[in-house]
């Protein structure tokens, strides 16, 4: 068998190899190989889908006595609405307002159903 030398590392080696087994280097152009490359851009998220989980008359009811932010996951702006007691009554007014024409979301940005 012929044998030839590594240009990379100048260690003998058979002439029918494609790498060196001393120093790994390829010692002809290196093969190419297909790479396979997947898009997945579906949302199968369990905790946050398309629509909320939450229901609106039941955030609706809560919104009376102020509960209604803790109902939708929204826990920071549902200790500002209780204690500003709502800032009198007008974010009361507007939350009432948001909920019923869509604009009212959950913690994920996602409209009550």
């Amino acid at each position: 068998m012929s044998e030839i030398i590594c240009k990379f590392c100048g260690s003998g080696i058979t002439a029918n190899v494609q790498k060196c087994k001393n120093c790994g280097e390829w010692l002809e152009e290196r093969p190419q190989q297909a790479i396979n490359v997947v898009v997945n851009n579906q949302n199968n998220s369990a905790i946050c889908g398309f629509v909320s989980s939450k229901n609106k008359w039941i955030a609706f009811i809560l919104l009376f006595c102020g509960l209604h932010r803790f109902c939708v996951g929204r826990f920071f702006s549902g200790i500002l609405f209780l204690a500003t007691a709502g800032c009198g009554g007008l974010w009361t007014l507007i939350d009432g307002i948001n909920i019923f024409s869509g604009k009212f979301t959950d913690n994920c940005n996602l409209p009550l159903r």
